[in-house]
């Protein structure tokens, strides 16, 4: 390696530990950050028959209030289910009387959620 190509290398590496220092700084951690709204739904949601669109599920409550921070949406609900024998926390949104209204909203999320694979699934597996 040329003394030039050397020196490019050890510019890019401290430049990615001052930007990567930077980031870790900016990124609060979870505790410190306010609770996102993610509430159960309402009574009057939990209806038998109903759907919903579950976004995603991540191991920790950590994670997944900082997914909810960093998507800017509100409206969105968590659970905490077991599966497999691991806790899990489920996003999901909306309550709605068909598969095809559920399907229906999950084509209009907003684009902080447009990279997701939404699923749409039952709503009552997820209020027991």
């Amino acid at each position: 390696m040329s003394t030039s190509s050397c020196a490019v290398a050890k510019s890019f590496a401290v430049l990615a530990m001052i930007l990567l220092a930077t980031l870790l700084t900016s990124i609060a951690r979870a505790d410190d950050l306010p609770v996102p709204s993610i509430p159960m739904p309402t009574a009057d949601a939990l209806v038998d028959g109903r759907y919903t669109i579950q976004l995603l599920a991540l191991p920790s409550r950590d994670a997944l209030e900082a997914f909810v921070l960093r998507s800017g949406v509100s409206g969105l609900m968590a659970k905490q289910i077991v599966s497999n024998g691991e806790p899990r926390y489920v996003l999901f949104t909306g309550s709605y009387s068909t598969r095809a209204e559920a399907v229906a909203a999950a084509q209009t999320l907003p684009a902080s959620l447009a990279t997701l694979t939404p699923w749409i699934r039952p709503l009552d597996p997820l209020l027991q």
